[in-house]
């Protein structure tokens, strides 16, 4: 699993923020398109910090990058201060959206 942007011994496990959206009926795939394309994915921690992904960056039809919603941290559950659960996107240069705490994922239409 990737490892944390500031301490490269920490290992992260989870599941992929693209299979939670597809078991709340989120188009995927070949279902991903027209203005579905423009529906951006929310997400936002209990101190009121938001990120914002696009579907097509969580379907892996569009990208290989993943994006990962974590609940343990080295094998262990999150520490508080991180958890219950954090948002990890591996791939990206900057962690600006590896967002902690998370407590809402909202899909939203941009028109």
């Amino acid at each position: 699993m990737p490892k944390e942007h500031d301490n490269p011994t920490a290992t992260y496990e989870g599941v992929p923020l693209g299979s939670i959206l597809e078991r709340a009926g989120v188009p995927r795939g070949e279902k991903l398109r027209g203005k579905a394309l423009r529906a951006i994915v929310v997400i936002t921690a209990f101190d009121g910090y938001e990120v914002v992904f696009t579907l097509p960056d969580t379907d892996p039809a569009f990208t290989d990058r993943l994006i990962i919603l974590v609940e343990k941290k080295d094998g262990k559950p999150l520490p508080e201060k991180e958890g219950p659960f954090r948002i990890v996107a591996p791939a990206e240069k900057r962690p600006a959206r590896w967002i902690r705490n998370v407590k809402t994922i909202a899909v939203k239409n941009v028109e």
